[in-house]
């Protein structure tokens, strides 16, 4: 499935059926749901409007200084009196570390050598709940001006709890296969298929 018009900060978010998905020129998140695919077009982002100048680190593929997220669902879209996501932040020196959601001021946090800068991120307005949508306020941005970053992602959930290295912009392909899991079906209420999310940083890819 090919996906055409993906533009800045943007997120299409599916739960699929199918194990298999490919094309187009973004990042693969990780676990069972994220990266890839749909030929879905993704509109302009007028939420965000810096830029970062990216450099490829060539001794530590995952970190860098620009970086890109997405929330997928954490099983009951309706209750989140359990869920906690954060983001867990380090660098080789000290810097500042950027943190912007759509619509929002961006959040500079200080990350010293040999300690975990954690942000939590606001379950109710970043989690993904509805499929096969085009949403503009939950993509996530993080970056740095200075240093490489290393950044992960923690869903806590009772029962269900997922986790992601976060990997940096420098770092995307052009193609990727999502290894989903079978549907998770509780009991006749509850039906969780597996999830994907397609994020872009750049207009018209």
């Amino acid at each position: 499935m090919g996906v055409s018009d993906v533009l800045k900060g943007r997120v299409y978010y599916k739960i699929m059926k199918t194990p298999k998905i490919r094309r187009g020129g973004l990042f693969l998140f990780s676990l069972i749901y994220l990266f890839f695919g749909g030929s879905i077009p993704l509109h302009a982002q007028e939420y965000f409007s810096h830029s970062v100048n990216t450099q490829k680190n060539a001794d530590n593929p995952i970190m860098g200084n620009d970086f890109w997220l997405a929330i997928p669902q954490n099983f009951d879209a309706l209750d989140n009196s359990q869920k906690n996501f954060s983001i867990s932040i380090t660098a080789k020196k000290a810097t500042v570390v950027n943190i912007q959601q759509p619509g929002m001021a961006v959040l500079r946090l200080p990350v010293t050598v040999g300690n975990v800068t954690q942000y939590s991120v606001p379950v109710a307005a970043s989690q993904l709940t509805s499929s096969s949508v085009i949403d503009k306020t939950r993509g996530i941005h993080v970056w740095s001006n200075d240093a490489d970053l290393s950044v992960c992602f923690l869903s806590r959930n009772a029962f269900t709890s997922d986790a992601m290295i976060v990997i940096p912009s420098i770092g995307w392909g052009k193609e990727y296969v999502v290894a989903s899991y079978a549907a998770l079906a509780v009991d006749p209420r509850y039906d969780y298929p597996s999830e994907f999310v397609v994020c872009a940083n750049q207009d018209n890819t």
